[in-house]
């Protein structure tokens, strides 16, 4: 009878050391992927910030109309399919109104284009009315996800030192 005692703590030895690595990697490969999520997060944000400092210029300096817009797609992809990752779930609601303003702006620069299709005079007067409107959303909307990404990396950097 003793042989199998020593069968029977060897596997049980052998189960729990088998659960305690595969919770390890795991958890591991959790960390690695929220890594990744934050990294990639940040980099669409700041390419969006990109294409709202270029709609800007159009708007601003060239006093042309912007004909591309803004990438939300990805952000979006990135948010819903990393939900959980977020440790603070308040970035996950910001940036995901973040998201739902570069969509905003993307449709303000559909009727842009409409009201510029379009003849008339209430069409100039619309589209007059809509381009001070796109300015000041894009400025706002430069500004808080600015700030937000600021803050999101300074959190992921304290993160990383703290660990």
């Amino acid at each position: 009878m003793e042989p199998y005692v020593h069968d029977f703590i060897g596997s049980l030895l052998g189960l729990v050391f088998g659960v305690l690595w595969v919770e390890w990697r795991a958890r591991r490969d959790r960390a690695t992927q929220a890594r990744l999520l934050r990294a990639n997060l940040v980099k669409a944000c700041k390419f969006a910030l990109g294409g709202i400092d270029k709609c800007l210029e159009f708007l601003l300096k060239e006093s042309k109309v912007p004909n591309v817009r803004l990438d939300s797609a990805s952000i979006g992809h990135i948010l819903f399919t990393g939900r959980d990752l977020f440790e603070n779930p308040k970035f996950f609601e910001d940036f995901n109104w973040q998201r739902y303003q570069l969509d905003h702006i993307n449709a303000k620069l559909d009727y842009f284009h409409f009201y510029m299709a379009a003849s008339g005079e209430t069409a100039r007067s619309l589209m007059i009315a809509e381009r001070q409107s796109l300015v000041a959303h894009l400025r706002t909307t430069r500004k808080e996800l600015g700030d937000l990404v600021d803050s999101f990396e300074q959190e992921t950097n304290e993160m990383r030192c703290c660990k």
